[in-house]
């Protein structure tokens, strides 16, 4: 198993955690809003059509290091 943290030239504040050449989740710095300078990670998950949703929501974290140690928790 490959993982990789990849960094997006367009999109700084974001981070995706790829295994095996597949995204798997991401980290997403908040740049607006009630959780404004915090990330907020998130990993890929099958389609629920009861939730509308492709992805499951991990949590919001103050610092990129905790963000990204909790997404690596996940895989």
């Amino acid at each position: 198993m490959t993982v990789k943290m990849i960094a997006c030239e367009n999109q700084p504040e974001t981070v995706f955690l790829e295994v095996d050449s597949k995204v798997e989740g991401s980290a997403e710095y908040q740049t607006f809003g009630e959780y404004k300078g915090q990330w907020m990670v998130s990993v890929s998950m099958p389609y629920d059509q009861e939730t509308d949703s492709d992805c499951r929501f991990i949590g919001y974290f103050t610092d990129k290091p905790q963000a990204l140690k909790a997404l690596e928790k996940e895989i």
